[in-house]
């Protein structure tokens, strides 16, 4: 399972960016994850949310999806 936290640049097709942090729960139920800030229409931005679990992930374990919901307010 994963474990651990970190941070994602997220990029729009405008160019403006979105910073989330996310918090793995660690037995591969999922994560938690908030907004860190942005640029452009996302600066100002805050919210939060849930991801679930690891749907698939790279053989050497570096890379997976998962789906996340919640809410994500603009200024």
């Amino acid at each position: 399972p994963l474990g651990g936290a970190g941070f994602c640049t997220l990029f729009d097709s405008d160019g403006d960016v979105l910073w989330v942090w996310f918090k793995n729960a660690g037995d591969g139920t999922g994560a938690t994850w908030g907004v860190i800030g942005g640029t452009g229409k996302n600066a100002g931005a805050t919210g939060s949310g849930t991801t679930s679990g690891v749907t698939s992930g790279s053989v050497d374990g570096r890379a997976w999806m998962s789906t996340s919901t919640g809410t994500i307010t603009r200024k």
